[in-house]
């Protein structure tokens, strides 16, 4: 491409997503008939003749077309239409993300809707619409996936998808990090998501195992901190056994018959499998305080 004929192609804010609705006829103009392409990040002053020019070495163009605002001034897109469905390859190869001397590159794929498949009024049931007394607007067949990329062609290219996997890669890695730092281990080497699991249980387990269990006769004061006779449990707040396990003594509802919250209590613990403390009997010396 020579610098002359790319100064049409500057790159306009046009939506870069390399797939494309494609095909439309202007008005007073005929079908094209062929193969169409979709090119993006055009110019908004970019020419029809320009466009030709620029893509004419690739093969017989039937057709091209510039998709413009109601003032005249380009979308940033157009469609090209070639003779055979190889020479539109060629020009997808050949152009598609192509530098420009200013803005993104051209984004040059198979247009989605190629000619004849467009949407057409039908009569008495044609191939071409389909409605009550044989009018109405109808969709023609349409095989756009036979059309979208061809020849096995795809839209993004090897290094933007070498990118993409390498990027996720290491937000991979950066979550087993995090998991694998919550789960005790350290250094450079990352387990894996097995041995961190692992590793999480057994931390649990060891957790438990190292609570202490009380002497099952040994009785502890304390005061009710709370009661939920709707989920059958309550609370007993004690400065030892809090000291001793980080957190209040369970208790059943069942334990606290005539008991209230802010009751004073004496109760035996025992330890849950958690290594959770939880009161196993539990006698009122006080009633609750005002």
């Amino acid at each position: 491409m020579n610098s002359d004929a790319a100064a049409f192609l500057p790159a306009a804010s046009a939506a870069t997503v390399p797939t494309a609705m494609g095909g439309g006829e202007k008005a007073k103009k005929e079908a094209p008939t062929g193969s169409q392409i979709c090119v993006r990040n055009l110019s908004k002053d970019a020419k029809e003749e320009d466009l030709r020019k620029e893509f004419e070495g690739f093969g017989k163009i039937t057709d091209v077309s510039l998709k413009t605002l109601k003032n005249g001034q380009g979308k940033g897109y157009g469609f090209i239409t070639f003779e055979k469905q190889e020479e539109a390859q060629k020009a997808i190869e050949g152009m598609h993300e192509k530098p420009q001397p200013e803005g993104k590159p051209l984004l040059v794929t198979m247009a989605t809707r190629q000619p004849g498949e467009g949407k057409g009024k039908g009569k008495d049931g044609g191939e071409k619409g389909k409605g009550k007394g044989g009018k109405g607007k109808a969709k023609g067949q349409q095989n756009a996936a036979a059309y979208q990329y061809p020849y096995g062609y795809y839209p993004y290219s090897q290094e933007q998808v070498q990118n993409a996997w390498a990027m996720h890669l290491q937000y991979y890695q950066q979550a087993l990090q995090a998991q694998a730092y919550y789960s005790g281990f350290t250094g450079g080497v990352i387990p894996s998501e097995a041995a961190i699991s692992a590793a999480a249980s057994s931390k649990k387990e060891s957790a438990a195992a190292a609570a202490v269990a009380p002497a099952s006769d040994k009785e502890y004061r304390g005061q009710v901190k709370s009661i939920s006779n709707k989920n059958g449990y309550g609370f007993i707040t004690c400065s030892e056994t809090k000291a001793a396990y980080g957190r209040d003594v369970f208790v059943d509802a069942a334990l606290l018959p005539d008991i209230e919250v802010k009751s004073k209590v004496t109760f035996t613990v025992e330890l849950s499998e958690k290594g959770h403390p939880r009161a196993s009997k539990v006698t009122k010396i006080a009633d609750a305080e005002d």
